[in-house]
């Protein structure tokens, strides 16, 4: 069974909000291993708010989001980011979350393929990343999470 706190973090409590810095390369790769085991067939029980671990709208919409990616997006996620092109993820990508098509016509096929892997490998650190902040709420209510910096995880 996936156990949040098998993660290494600093938890400090103060009041009633317990506040988390964690690592990314301490968390994600291990949350998207998880991810994986979910889409694999596994329970989300870390997801689940129920003393049963019966449903939960988050938890719900989070395995979607992570099933709508394609598998390799979830094996890229776990690549440095340094190993993609060197452009910003953000620049390919609208608030809305949708890619630009108009500049991604504009690029070669070979750069358009790794834009768009780039690209569908932020979505899922995004959705690992809400994976991560939904099992932290579970297992410790109210939180104040401090992400540290790490240019490989990088979206």
């Amino acid at each position: 069974m996936f156990d949040i706190k098998s993660i290494p973090m600093e938890i400090e409590k103060s009041g009633k909000v317990t506040k988390i810095t964690v690592r990314p390369e301490d968390f994600y790769p291990t949350v998207i291993v998880r991810i994986q085991e979910v889409l694999a067939g596994a329970n989300p029980s870390e997801l689940l708010a129920s003393a049963e671990r019966g449903g939960s709208a988050r938890a719900d919409i989070l395995v979607r989001n992570a099933r709508t990616l394609p598998e390799q997006a979830w094996f890229d996620a776990l690549v440095p980011r340094s190993e993609f092109i060197g452009l910003p993820y953000f620049s390919f990508v609208e608030k809305n979350g949708v890619a630009r098509q108009n500049i991604l016509e504009l690029l070669d096929k070979g750069t358009r393929a790794q834009v768009e892997s780039m690209i569908q490998r932020g979505y899922a650190l995004e959705i690992a990343l809400g994976w991560f902040c939904q099992a932290v709420r579970l297992e410790f209510g109210a939180y104040d999470l401090t992400v540290t910096r790490n240019e490989d995880f990088k979206l």
